[in-house]
């Protein structure tokens, strides 16, 4: 019985700690992500609404995994996507880069728009993930 209890109790955390996790920061002209991206999900981030007609921005900013801390050639996809279900051109992008969403060049007018954040390249692990989506840049 104790060892049910035990194996049941060890259950429970693995599936906690296995949870997707995504934490946003949202600022006047853009929002900051902090998320776990498994080897196989995506993670969608909530609709912002876009009040300029600038180009939205995408910075990676760092990405880590167990094995790899820093990961500077982890490489992370962005797509954006409006809420009528126009999706636009994905950016892929390493520690560092900061990448403009210019085609279609539509998606540079205002609208409530969402991304998908995934993975890019072949991983088995875990990516840790921080980014930062200028949605009206200045």
């Amino acid at each position: 019985m104790k060892f049910l209890k035990i194996s049941f109790l060890t259950l429970i955390i693995a599936i906690i700690a296995d949870m997707s996790i995504a934490f946003a920061y949202s600022t006047v002209s853009g929002t900051v992500f902090s998320l776990e991206l498994d080897k196989n999900n995506a993670e969608w981030t909530d609709y912002r609404t876009k009040n300029t007609w600038s180009t939205m921005t995408y910075e990676h900013l760092n990405s880590f995994t167990w094995l790899t801390n820093p990961c500077p050639k982890c490489k992370v996809a962005a797509k954006p996507y409006t809420e009528n279900g126009d999706i636009g051109v994905a950016v892929v992008t390493v520690t560092g880069d900061k990448k403009g969403f210019t085609n279609p060049t539509n998606f540079q007018t205002p609208d409530n728009y969402r991304l998908n954040i995934w993975r890019f390249d072949t991983t088995l692990l875990t990516t840790y993930h921080g980014s930062q989506w200028m949605i009206n840049p200045k």
